[in-house]
């Protein structure tokens, strides 16, 4: 036998379904089956299976034809009787499959329409069995849960029939489809995060915009508004009459309400924010960041003076509409933490200086990452041993 059978359970009526034969004795041209039918019981439901054995004969054409039979009620006195003697393996094979149409009948009742059902034996169906059981604490079952849930994903996505895993997934209800969601979605913040963090010392700017680019559903929440990815490397103007010294930008962020855009430029988490000390407890910008903010301001510029001719090539072309009401700018650089490890004049110099800044927004990759790593602790309900209690925040939390 199969080591994880499938038997398909086909509604007759709306008290009676018929389940595929089970196979007890199995020849090279004969066969033993018993042809089994769940009834609707109301009197006593764990009687809920009858059936009846046949012999079956292969016919010319490869297929299973049952053999003549007689009831017993035509038995006359002198014809002698009938002997049906089953080995303890077909005894067990019938016990087996009668257990399985009775649970089921006890989980499901007459199913509406045609269903097909697999057998999980040995641990992992003992496994199977937990998880319904103990489907409200699954953590106490230990990473063998996980695997089996990781098991049933694969197996899920590996179709390509994409109206097939609606049909099951539509079967369990708004409500659980939103909590599937929901996980979903914070699984994958959390391997945004984890991804982000492991590579705080990333010298590479390429490989960071390509973060945003594949991951632009987090800009509202690392830019506290409703944003939406319109471009990377966008162009903003600035060429002259020789076709050279055009400005890219490297994201052209628009807003899904107000159609305004904005304007972010991307460092690395390593490119120094302060420069030299200007006197006792007072540090200048770095020279990276000093330009990093001329050059968004300068882009700003280009785009507000080219807006009609970029906006009217991007109708023509079919693509979003945009609009630009003095556009927000925001600067993505460096990491305080690696960089002032806890000097607090340095600290104090560049919050006294950027928060004066009315056009370009600084903002650090450990306030980002924090910024997300705050949401994901508010939406799992956990917070990380690292991180402050939100308490501590009052309630300002910064997203």
């Amino acid at each position: 036998m199969d080591d994880n059978p499938e038997f398909q359970v086909m509604p007759t009526s709306r008290r009676t379904a018929a389940v595929d034969d089970l196979i007890l004795r199995d020849g090279e041209r004969t066969r033993l089956i018993f042809r089994p039918l769940i009834v609707d019981n109301p009197n006593n439901r764990d009687a809920c299976v009858r059936g009846g054995f046949r012999y079956q004969k292969k016919s010319p054409k490869n297929t299973w034809d049952d053999c003549d039979t007689r009831s017993l009620v035509e038995l006359k006195a002198g014809d002698g009787g009938f002997k049906l003697e089953l080995h303890a393996g077909e005894v067990k094979t019938l016990r087996d499959g009668l257990d399985r149409f009775c649970a089921v009948y006890a989980q499901e009742g007459i199913p509406a329409w045609s269903e097909t059902y697999t057998v999980v034996q040995g641990q992992m169906g003992d496994l199977m069995r937990s998880i319904l059981e103990r489907k409200d604490d699954l953590e106490s079952l230990g990473p063998d849960a996980t695997e089996v849930l990781e098991l049933l994903i694969e197996v899920l996505t590996r179709t390509e029939q994409p109206l097939t895993i609606a049909k099951v997934l539509s079967g369990s209800g708004a409500e659980a489809l939103a909590k599937l969601n929901a996980a979903s979605q914070l699984a994958q913040l959390d391997a945004v995060l984890q991804a982000w963090e492991s590579n705080l010392d990333n010298a590479d700017e390429a490989w960071w915009q390509k973060q945003f680019v594949e991951n632009a559903w987090i800009m509202p929440q690392v830019f506290g508004q409703p944003f939406v990815l319109l471009q990377d490397q966008a162009y903003m103007g600035g060429k002259r009459l020789d076709n050279t010294g055009g400005h890219v930008l490297d994201l052209l962020l628009r807003n899904a309400l107000t159609d305004n855009v904005a304007l972010v430029e991307i460092k690395t988490p390593v490119t120094p924010l302060l420069g030299t000390k200007v006197r006792s407890g007072i540090w200048s910008f770095s020279p990276a960041l000093s330009g990093s903010v001329t050059q968004l301001l300068s882009y700003k510029d280009d785009l507000q003076k080219e807006y009609y001719t970029r906006a009217g090539q991007s109708r023509r072309a079919g693509a979003d509409h945009f609009e630009v009401f003095n556009p927000k700018c925001v600067l993505l650089i460096g990491c305080t933490g690696s960089e002032f490890d806890g000097d607090n004049e340095k600290l104090r110099s560049l919050e006294l200086a950027r928060n004066d800044f009315r056009t370009v927004e600084i903002v650090t990759y450990d306030e980002m990452l924090l910024r997300l790593r705050l949401l994901l602790s508010v939406l799992t309900e956990s917070l990380p041993d690292d991180v402050p209690a939100p308490a501590d925040f009052a309630d300002d939390i910064p997203f």
